[in-house]
């Protein structure tokens, strides 16, 4: 039997955001996918395997330090 999917929609409050709505993919209370529309109507489709929720994550794991030769981008609110 297929397990029921629970699916989440969310937009933004404020129309200078950077998509136009961002849909979250559920099944047995673990994230499987999401799919992002932009301000261009155009979607991003992610689908989540082999989800690991059992290792705890620390503020290290959210470090990013882009490559060299990147392109950076930055938007200041």
């Amino acid at each position: 039997s297929k397990t029921a999917e629970t699916t989440f929609v969310l937009t933004p409050l404020n129309s200078d955001a950077g998509f136009q709505q961002l849909t979250l993919y559920l099944s047995e209370n673990r994230l499987t996918g999401m799919e992002i529309q932009d301000n261009l109507n155009q979607s991003i489709v992610i689908k989540f395997s082999e989800v690991d929720d059992k290792t705890p994550l620390t503020a290290v794991d959210f470090e990013f330090v882009p490559p060299p030769g990147a392109d950076l981008f930055y938007y200041d609110e």
